[in-house]
């Protein structure tokens, strides 16, 4: 019994973090998707040997799908009618003279929702946490970044990854100040951050918290080391929610750091 509960919980948490795909980091994420995809497209010959968007219906032997035909390729069934919408469309079909971060904003505070076909997006990815499809993702790339053919998919990369990773942090972070209040004990002071791409969202402030609290004995050390233990991926928090946004986030960085290494 104790291990059958400890199956239906791990299983609870997969499906928690497939399912965290659809959130307000959604667009970035697709546009990340999709420059990943050109970049393998651009450097790898042999259709045989690709795998991102492998089965893409529109694209030819010398030409890559469009964002807007990748996107009804690798959304779930539900969701592909959303790039033929009127509120959408103009902005997925401008999206390559809009630039990533005004595509990101434009379809984040329109509505419009990234849940994947895994299976389109990876070629035999499976049904593995959301942190993992990156981690395939990236797989696919990381030899071709150095490529002068593909600078320009890079820099969107760059730009893509940032503002996920932002997002993400900002969807996790009314966990994230939960935890942190409940492990040091105190109400934190927050304070307004934006996105690059124009989202609001409240993170902790740790100074203005230790003015509020000024016998609380090296509170500033004390929150950087419950900070940097919390933000490993590893983490374990009564939230569910908690760890699978975490562990986006952790390989997120690590993708941009192997990008701006290039």
């Amino acid at each position: 019994m104790k291990y059958l509960l400890l199956l239906i919980l791990s299983c609870l948490l997969l499906l928690t973090e497939t399912a965290l795909a659809s959130n307000t980091a959604g667009p970035a994420e697709t546009l990340f998707f999709y420059n990943a995809y050109l970049i393998e497209f651009k450097t790898v010959s042999n259709p045989k040997r690709r795998k991102l968007a492998k089965g893409c219906p529109a694209a030819q032997v010398d030409a890559p799908c469009t964002y807007p035909e990748f996107l009804e390729y690798v959304l779930e069934t539900r969701l592909k009618s959303q790039v033929h919408k009127t509120k959408f469309q103009n902005i997925i079909n401008n999206a390559g003279t809009a630039g990533i971060t005004e595509t990101s904003r434009k379809l984040r505070e329109n509505g419009f929702k990234c849940k994947y076909d895994l299976a389109h997006l990876v070629e035999g990815i499976g049904k593995v946490p959301f942190s993992k499809v990156f981690e395939a993702v990236e797989e696919q790339i990381k030899e071709k970044l150095s490529f002068s053919s593909v600078e320009s998919e890079k820099n969107n990369i760059k730009t893509a990854l940032k503002l996920v990773e932002q997002n993400r942090v900002a969807d996790n972070m009314r966990w994230f100040n939960e935890e942190l209040e409940k492990r040091m004990g105190v109400e934190y002071v927050k304070s307004p951050r934006t996105t690059d791409d124009g989202r609001v969202w409240q993170a902790y402030d740790t100074e203005a918290t230790g003015k509020k609290y000024p016998d609380y004995d090296k509170f500033s050390d004390k929150t950087k080391e419950a900070v940097k233990e919390m933000r490993d991926a590893k983490f374990v928090a009564d939230d569910k929610g908690f760890a699978p946004h975490q562990a986006v986030v952790v390989k997120v960085k690590d993708i941009l750091k192997r990008v701006n290494k290039c």
